[in-house]
């Protein structure tokens, strides 16, 4: 039969990400999101740290580091950086080799699709 996960959410969750698609209101975007936020990274820890880096176009090294948890059911994940700003995705799909996202940004549905580096 289909091997069922028995690895804790938490555990899929940790891992170190790239985008692999990235879509605006349903419209594919990956090549202008991989041209803004140039080597995006994004490595999540055991334990609640996460780190992230980009040059941005291309140009201009930017990281960030913080913590992440889960909601009660496990079905979002939210990002707070070092600067207390916070991020909250709703988990589409979180397998131990892809996690879809979706999140909010300036009354724009954001939906990012995540494999590991």
């Amino acid at each position: 039969g289909p091997m069922l996960s028995l690895r804790s959410a938490e555990e899929r969750l940790a891992n170190t990400w790239i985008v692999k698609q990235y879509f605006e209101n349903g419209v594919d975007k990956t090549n202008d999101f991989k041209n803004v936020f140039n080597g995006y990274v994004m490595t999540i820890s055991k334990g609640n740290s996460y780190t992230l880096a980009y040059k941005a176009f291309g140009l201009f090294n930017y990281s960030e580091s913080g913590t992440w948890y889960f909601n009660t059911k496990k079905t979002e994940v939210t990002f707070k950086n070092t600067n207390n700003n916070t991020s909250t995705w709703k988990i589409l799909k979180l397998y131990e080799k892809e996690l879809w996202g979706q999140y909010t940004d300036s009354n724009k549905t954001i939906e990012v699709h995540l494999i590991p580096q």
